[in-house]
């Protein structure tokens, strides 16, 4: 697992355990991919989806509600 990933994945659980939220936004973005021009991460296809698990997964073990958007 990336660096990026493990970051996520160790910030995300602890937040959503320490502060206990009603309500998590996330916006991801895609800045990170690979292919982006603006971001640096480098992130591939899986990673991107990976991340989004990472988040998806910590709100299911938390129960906290996760509205998702998506703009263009």
């Amino acid at each position: 697992m990336c660096f990026f990933c493990r970051t996520v994945a160790e910030v995300v659980s602890g937040v959503l355990q320490d502060f206990r939220p009603d309500l998590v936004l996330y916006d991801g973005g895609v800045d990170p991919h690979a292919d982006d021009k603006l971001g640096r991460l480098k992130l591939t296809d899986n990673g991107l989806m990976r991340r989004e698990m990472q988040v998806v997964n910590g709100r299911i073990e938390t129960n906290n509600p996760l509205p998702f958007g998506h703009s263009v």
